[in-house]
């Protein structure tokens, strides 16, 4: 499928995600090449049905952690150097998984976002961080993402999510709370630049109830097929600039989550304000 038709969500009616993104892996310059001018607001609203929640991961031995890491550190400035904690993992579909740096991760915990808790972030290390934050590169330019609640010990949390060529299971500290959860990124920062992935993914992200409309984070791409209305009932091919909660959102999530399977909210021992 070209750009061109990619471009219009009413081609994507047919479709399943799994064929959506083939098409864009495809397309040279992958999703900046479908939307040059910018992430409309339905494909913003859409990007979980890209994203994807592995159960189990397993961390790379030393040698092949170093050859995966600078295989998707594709843009290395001072940015993107800063962006990642350095522990690759594997999921038992082989993708990759990179584990963000701690100041990556202030989104995606309570508390206001402002130049304390980005400083704070920074500064410390992943033993004192509430979740851990991951991404994985999928070719388009932009990336899956995974948040994780950082269970506390008698004292700190842990450093790395699994242990060297040991599987572990995550699936129940997958964080699902709006608006923590982790989110497909249009234009991940070590493949894309950090400036693209502001564009694509924090200039589009709104924190309104209902705004993004989800699939059941167990399913596969191939079974996600594509909504022609929200759950307002408002066409979604429409809805191409951020306006208001009252356009752009709907009432309530479409999706039901089995609250056995998600952490849907960070429990007190993730609270950063425990630490």
């Amino acid at each position: 499928m070209s750009p061109d038709k990619l471009r219009d969500y009413r081609n994507w009616y047919d479709l399943n995600a799994e064929q959506v993104l083939t098409a864009v892996q495809n397309t040279q310059g992958g999703w900046a090449t479908v939307f040059p001018k910018g992430i409309p607001c339905w494909a913003s609203r859409l990007r979980n049905y890209f994203n994807v929640t592995p159960k189990f991961l397993m961390r790379y031995d030393s040698q092949r952690e170093g050859t995966n890491y600078y295989k998707h550190l594709v843009k290395r400035s001072l940015m993107e150097w800063h962006a990642l904690h350095g522990a690759v993992y594997k999921d038992k579909q082989n993708r990759d998984w990179l584990q963000m740096a701690t100041a990556a991760a202030i989104y995606h915990y309570s508390g206001e976002n402002n130049n304390r808790k980005k400083v704070a972030a920074y500064i410390k290390p992943q033993m004192m961080m509430p979740i851990f934050k991951l991404i994985s590169p999928d070719g388009t330019g932009g990336s899956r993402e995974l948040v994780l609640t950082n269970p506390k010990g008698w004292i700190f949390g842990d450093s790395t999510v699994a242990e060297v060529c040991e599987w572990k299971y995550l699936r129940n500290r997958v964080v699902l709370q709006e608006p923590y959860e982790g989110s497909y990124n249009y234009a991940e920062t070590i493949t894309s630049g950090y400036d693209e992935h502001v564009k694509a993914d924090v200039d589009t992200h709104r924190e309104w109830p209902g705004f993004y409309i989800n699939p059941d984070p167990d399913s596969a791409l191939k079974d996600r097929g594509f909504p022609e209305r929200d759950g307002r009932g408002a066409l979604l091919f429409e809805q191409v600039k951020y306006i208001s909660p009252a356009v752009n959102a709907s009432p309530k999530r479409t999706n039901i989550i089995p609250r056995s399977l998600a952490a849907s909210h960070l429990p007190p021992m993730a609270d950063p304000d425990t630490w």
